[in-house]
């Protein structure tokens, strides 16, 4: 998404199921395939722990910049996983 001509604000995008948005600047989606199809260079990614490998691995295969809250998984196999993602995004 690009910021507003007249200001240096971006929009926020976000997966909230169950929420009424009043404020404009918020646009609510209530699916991770709804989130990923809107036009993006970063996530941050501040779910559940147990949600990190698929949302990471997805938004490296989708080539976004990610900032994921710690920890990184909550096993080693996973974190190889998401680094691994990483590195071919990189390669």
């Amino acid at each position: 998404m690009q910021p507003n001509a007249t200001t240096t604000r971006f929009p926020v995008v976000g997966v909230a199921p169950n929420v009424t948005v009043s404020d404009t600047e918020l646009l609510p989606l209530f699916s991770v395939d709804e989130f990923f199809a809107v036009p993006m260079d970063a996530v941050i990614i501040s779910s559940p722990i147990h949600l990190h490998e698929e949302q990471c691995v997805r938004a490296f295969a989708a080539g976004l910049h990610v900032l994921v809250e710690k920890p990184l998984s909550n096993t080693i196999a996973s974190c190889e996983r998401i680094v691994a993602a990483a590195k071919g995004l990189f390669q």
